[in-house]
């Protein structure tokens, strides 16, 4: 049980290596800023979508 504990740590330990490796490329410092700006977008339209929504149903109309 505890060989098979001190593998499961390990393998989560090599998991956060290759992430931050990842992160600090190149390739990986662009991936991440083209997601993180993809998510900002998402939440914008997710905002606008609801804002109006709430304007329209304040105003009595049907969406």
């Amino acid at each position: 049980m505890e060989a098979s504990q001190a593998r499961m740590d390990e393998d989560e330990r090599m998991r956060g290596t290759q992430e931050s490796e990842l992160y600090r490329s190149n390739n990986g410092a662009e991936l991440a800023g083209k997601l993180h700006y993809s998510s900002l977008e998402l939440m914008a339209l997710h905002d606008r979508h609801f804002s109006s929504k709430r304007g329209a149903q304040q105003n009595g109309s049907k969406i």
